[in-house]
């Protein structure tokens, strides 16, 4: 789980890992909550070394289906970024892959049209890990919030792990 999101000591740790020379060779993919998936091919270009500007990379986790500024800490750019330094450096292919569903604010109208969004969060995540990890035969690293790792949620809504788990 990432714990708390922008809790640093968590970013610390996941830093740690990814920059550990291990890491790329027994990881292919990193699938992130903080981060839409309408945005996969900019973050693919980021990863793989591509000069992309701080504008244009910032929509990945800014225009996330969580309204508001939870994604908005130097320490998802920070882990992005160190992603892309291990690719350059130890010439790894680690990819990001995006798990939020892929909103487009422009055309959002209203608070129904947001909330439409927020119930998909956990199932479009589990196809995202299917069809990019699972299917493909790579291994992840998971990085979520703990309420989307559990095996069952409140009121016995579906989490992430439950979706995978069937």
């Amino acid at each position: 789980s990432e714990g708390p999101h922008n809790n640093q000591k968590g970013h610390e740790f996941r830093l740690a890992l990814v920059r550990d020379p291990r890491f790329g060779r027994l990881v292919n993919d990193v699938v992130v909550e903080f981060g839409n998936s309408r945005y996969q091919t900019v973050m693919d270009r980021f990863t793989a070394g591509a000069d992309v500007p701080y504008g244009e990379l910032r929509q990945v986790w800014e225009n996330t289906t969580i309204p508001g500024t939870l994604w908005d800490s130097p320490i998802y750019y920070e882990f992005f970024a160190a992603i892309r330094d291990v690719n350059r450096a130890n010439g790894s292919h680690i990819r990001v892959v995006l798990g939020d569903p892929p909103i487009d604010w422009a055309s959002i109208r209203g608070a129904d049209q947001i909330d439409a969004y927020y119930p998909q969060r956990d199932s479009h995540a589990a196809m995202v890990i299917r069809q990019e990890v699972v299917n493909k035969n790579r291994r992840a690293l998971v990085v979520y919030g703990e309420g989307h790792l559990l095996s069952s949620g409140p009121l016995g809504a579906d989490t992430l792990v439950a979706i995978l788990q069937r």
